[in-house]
């Protein structure tokens, strides 16, 4: 879900990609739900590397079609894959939640082992904070933890109830705590799993994401797909 101009909508779920806020100068894409942003986005990665936008293709109000491809990788050894030899298509649906299906196809003439990384990023903020009008107190951010299968992203509100966003893939992943110490930029920290005792833990103020890395072996001419969901979920 790299930002490349993409409006989605379904009943009070909305996904907006590619939009610079002229007041606030902030970016307010990512996927609202109640006014509220429970996902600023999915950095999709090859490597460690941006793929590079093909198309967009919108087929209806909730349902869209981004193709990305490969920049030029070079792998330990030194060998090397030309770009556009892995495409990826994001198929992008919304309902209740947001869907992702992502479709890599290895068009190189020999097998390729990548890393595909997805980094999860969100901060319940409201349309007023986007549009430059910050609260006076804002809630706080909870640890991130994994439960069940699914990576839950929480907020505390002043008032004390919880909103959060549940993000479940259909293959494992490797996770881990994104964070940006000043010293080693994005840092990667194990991410505990959801004990009652991590469930509440304050998240550290320099917090970045969630990161989830699929290692894939992809033969030369085959697929490989993983199904994403990210699920806005209310204290009440």
């Amino acid at each position: 879900m790299n930002d490349l101009g993409v409006v989605l909508k379904s009943r009070d779920l909305f996904l907006l990609m590619d939009a610079p806020d002229s007041c606030s100068h902030d970016r307010s894409t990512g996927m609202y739900a109640r006014d509220t942003r429970h996902l600023n986005g999915i950095r999709v990665t090859l490597n460690g590397e941006t793929p590079e936008w093909l198309a967009t293709t919108m087929h209806h109000a909730s349902a869209a079609t981004i193709t990305t491809a490969n920049p030029a990788l070079t792998f330990n050894g030194g060998t090397h894959l030309l770009p556009h030899q892995i495409a990826i298509e994001e198929r992008v649906t919304l309902d209740a939640g947001l869907h992702i299906s992502y479709v890599l196809q290895n068009y190189a003439r020999m097998p390729v082992d990548v890393v595909l990384g997805l980094l999860i990023s969100a901060d319940f903020h409201d349309l007023f904070e986007i549009r430059g009008f910050p609260r006076p107190v804002r809630g706080t951010m909870l640890r991130p933890h994994a439960h069940q299968g699914a990576v839950h992203l929480r907020y505390r509100a002043v008032d004390g109830l919880v909103s959060s966003t549940r993000v479940n893939f259909d293959r494992t992943p490797q996770l881990s705590i994104r964070r940006d110490n000043g010293i080693h930029p994005e840092q990667l920290i194990t991410l505990l799993p959801g004990q009652d005792e991590v469930h509440w833990e304050t998240a550290p103020d320099d917090l970045i994401g969630v990161s989830a890395e699929f290692p894939i072996h992809i033969e030369a001419g085959e697929r490989w797909e993983l199904r994403i969901s990210a699920t806005p979920e209310f204290a009440d």
